[in-house]
């Protein structure tokens, strides 16, 4: 999700192409689509993205003086 309003939410999906979309969100009593709060898991081989967890990890090879 990249954008909620009142009555609207533009989603930006994971594929090759560009893809954001606005769907109803509430508007006249209409809901397109369903908001759920789970980590984005992207594909194998893939980068991080928005809405990725992350754990903070050793850092190797770096002085901090």
């Amino acid at each position: 999700m990249i954008a909620l309003t009142d009555d609207a939410v533009w989603v930006d999906w994971d594929t090759e192409h560009l893809s954001t979309f606005r769907y109803r969100y509430g508007k006249d009593g209409q809901y397109d689509i369903l908001l759920v709060d789970e980590p984005r898991v992207p594909s194998p081989g893939n980068n991080m993205a928005v809405g990725c967890e992350v754990e903070p990890g050793m850092l190797i090879g770096v002085i901090v003086s």
